[in-house]
């Protein structure tokens, strides 16, 4: 939510928004809430992201397929310092993505489609171990006897 309203300050480069949240969203107030903020939209279709040259990855209730998908896109994502970063460190190569600790440091740059594509050639490496065999994203949690 804050990652939306800092955007605000930015409107001409960056445009963030609340597409999906948990499941009691709705009797919560919390779509309400948020409404008044003015950070809700609709969901973006999966395949519009195509369009775009950037992806601001934020953490949420979700796995992380949707990012998944846009690195196979070759979108260059901008991805703050996450609080849970097993996927980061099984799917992503250092470099494939551009580490955030702010908006203000979202910006185009000339190596914008090198960070891209290396998301781009680590995701289908990934991708290429979980159909091998060879690895799992998810942590093994070990089982209490």
């Amino acid at each position: 939510i804050a990652a939306c309203i800092e955007a605000k300050n930015y409107p001409s480069e960056i445009d963030a928004k609340i597409s999906m949240a948990f499941s009691n969203f709705d009797s919560s107030g919390t779509r309400r809430k948020l409404a008044r903020l003015d950070v809700m939209a609709d969901p973006v279709n999966e395949e519009d992201f195509a369009k775009y040259r950037h992806y601001l990855d934020l953490e949420g209730y979700t796995t992380a397929w949707g990012t998944v998908r846009k690195h196979l896109r070759c979108i260059h994502i901008f991805k703050p310092t996450p609080k849970f970063s097993h996927y980061l460190e099984f799917f992503l190569d250092p470099g494939s993505y551009t580490p955030i600790s702010s908006l203000a440091e979202i910006h185009s740059s000339p190596e914008d489609f090198e960070i891209a594509y290396r998301g781009y050639q680590s995701t289908l490496k990934a991708l290429e171990l979980i159909k091998s065999g060879d690895a799992t994203i998810f942590p093994v949690i070990p089982q209490k006897r």
